[in-house]
């Protein structure tokens, strides 16, 4: 009897022992986690996308796709999720993921172009008006003006290329005005047209 005692109390033991260690590499196990990967791609075109955002709604995965369309999100542990597919100048895309293993096939998720909306932009014309009559800015220079800016003779037409909206060279005292010729523009002299007068000072 006390020997059937210790041979049930050795095996009650070893009982435990087993259960204990099995319990403990149940709880040192890493959870189950999955890896999900595919392609984003044109509807249209069937062409991939770069730069794609996609994310699992719910979880912290997140990643972008890279130029050819692919992606990988990792460690998302068994569930059902919300996928959603993000990028400029397409409809945004959400697709039902379910993670019941390891295992999860390849996506392919299209995209449909979109046009981005912008607000409304009213154009008027402004002080340079093709169409119609303007009231352009005034520009005036004095005596002094024209003695201090650096050129040679006091040249009041190498003084004056030096405004905003005319061009000339460094060869003539021709200017255009806003890309015109400088036959274009318009020169009087107490009310008399000058058509020659780049040598009105000899």
């Amino acid at each position: 009897m006390t020997m059937f005692a210790r041979v049930l109390g050795l095996l009650l033991c070893l009982l435990f022992g087993l259960v204990a260690s099995s319990a403990s590499a149940q709880s040192e196990t890493p959870p189950l986690t999955a890896m999900v990967h595919g392609r984003v791609i044109d509807s249209e075109s069937r062409e991939p996308i770069g730069e794609a955002e996609v994310v699992v709604v719910g979880s912290a995965s997140r990643a972008y796709t890279d130029e050819a369309g692919r992606f990988v999100l990792k460690g998302i542990a068994p569930g059902t999720y919300t996928l959603s597919v993000t990028h400029m100048g397409y409809a945004p895309l959400r697709r039902v993921l379910v993670i019941a293993g390891e295992a999860v096939p390849s996506l392919e998720l299209q995209l449909v172009r979109s046009a981005v909306r912008l607000e409304e932009v009213t154009v008027t014309p402004g002080g340079f008006s093709f169409m119609g009559q303007s009231g352009g800015a005034r520009q005036t220079l004095s005596r002094e003006d024209v003695e201090a800016v650096p050129q040679i003779g006091n040249d009041i037409f190498r003084a004056v290329n030096r405004l905003p909206g005319l061009s000339s060279n460094d060869y003539s005292a021709h200017f255009g005005i806003r890309g015109g010729r400088h036959d274009e523009t318009l020169i009087l002299l107490d009310g008399l047209e000058i058509h020659e007068p780049y040598h009105l000072k000899d």
